[in-house]
């Protein structure tokens, strides 16, 4: 414990450079001027519930009152504290009132009759999006902030293509481009979202499963809004949609299970060898057109399509079991 005279000579020190008087600092700790002199003088320690209070009014840490010492780590982490909360605020109010100012701008033209009121709605959904993207809303969310700065930044671009479709008379385009917004979203962001919130159960255990549905979901989804709006057969491209995504969907399963993670990549990898070598027979019987998988192995120039074909399959299928055989061998270990 530290004596009463280097503490009170300590208390003294911090309470004139806080520009408190012995009244005015016992007026806030709710004591008398005689309790602080007796500190002051080293008659007598303050009581340890007062602690906490006496810290906060002279804006010094635990450590240093109970030490008697400036605490220069702890000062150090508080300057810099305060620095970074004053840049984070620059960096949201700095754009933010750009895209206000660049909003009243417009605005003016728009009431002068320079610019057209549609031209405003677009410039208004622009920097609303802008905004959403940076400085974002994630300066509202103390958590999840990852999930608030995709949702909002998706949302901005969706109204942002409404909007275009709306100031322009022409929507047909825009259910097209905002389920390909959607997908690209998703594509990028949902395997990252799964594996960073989803701790236990069917969602932890199923992230690349859940993954490959929802991308084969969107893009099924996308190709039918586009037949939909547009005049035309897009029926063999769903088919192609649905073969393309079979592998992942089937390999998304297999990763799955429980199993060596040398024997998972072998069946992964049997099966991308098996869907490339079918691909054209696919493609051949939707669109009704002859596939090109004749082999000849001693004439690559005139069989080149089915000679490739058959080798990435023979290299998948050796590759693969070589593969499941290994990893077989360890798990028996």
């Amino acid at each position: 414990m530290i004596e009463k005279n280097m503490l009170g000579k300590f208390i003294r020190i911090k309470r004139e450079n806080a520009g408190l008087s012995q009244k005015q600092f016992a007026e806030q700790l709710f004591v008398t001027e005689s309790a602080v002199s007796k500190w002051e003088r080293g008659v007598n320690y303050p009581d340890i519930t007062m602690i906490s209070d006496i810290c906060r009014v002279l804006n010094i840490s635990e450590k240093e009152l109970i030490t008697a010492s400036d605490d220069t780590a702890y000062r150090q982490m508080k300057k810099q504290s305060a620095k970074y909360e004053r840049i984070q605020k620059l960096t949201f109010w700095i754009p933010t009132s750009a895209y206000i100012f660049s909003f009243i701008i417009c605005l003016i033209c728009a009431l002068c009759g320079v610019m057209p009121f549609s031209t405003l709605f677009i410039v208004t959904a622009s920097l609303f999006c802008a905004f959403l993207f940076f400085p974002s809303v994630t300066n509202f969310f103390s958590n999840q902030k990852m999930l608030a700065y995709l949702a909002s930044s998706a949302i901005g671009v969706i109204l942002l293509l409404v909007v275009c479709g709306i100031a322009t008379k022409s929507i047909t385009w825009v259910p097209t481009a905002v389920m390909g917004t959607l997908l690209g979203y998703s594509a990028v962001f949902l395997p990252i979202v799964l594996k960073k919130y989803s701790k236990a159960g069917f969602v932890s255990t199923h992230k690349t499963f859940i993954s490959f549905i929802a991308d084969t979901v969107l893009t099924i989804i996308l190709v039918a809004t586009v037949q939909i709006l547009i005049p035309i057969n897009l029926r063999s491209a769903e088919l192609t949609v649905l073969y393309c995504f079979c592998p992942l969907l089937i390999t998304g399963l297999v990763v799955s299970l429980r199993l060596n993670g040398l024997i998972k990549g072998g069946i992964c990898t049997v099966i991308f060898g098996i869907c490339a070598f079918l691909a054209n027979y696919f493609v051949g019987l939707v669109y009704d057109v002859p596939a090109d998988m004749a082999i000849n192995l001693s004439d690559w120039a005139t069989y080149t399509n089915g000679n490739v074909l058959l080798t990435v399959l023979v290299t998948c299928a050796a590759v693969g079991i070589g593969l499941i055989g290994c990893g077989i061998k360890k798990s028996r270990k």
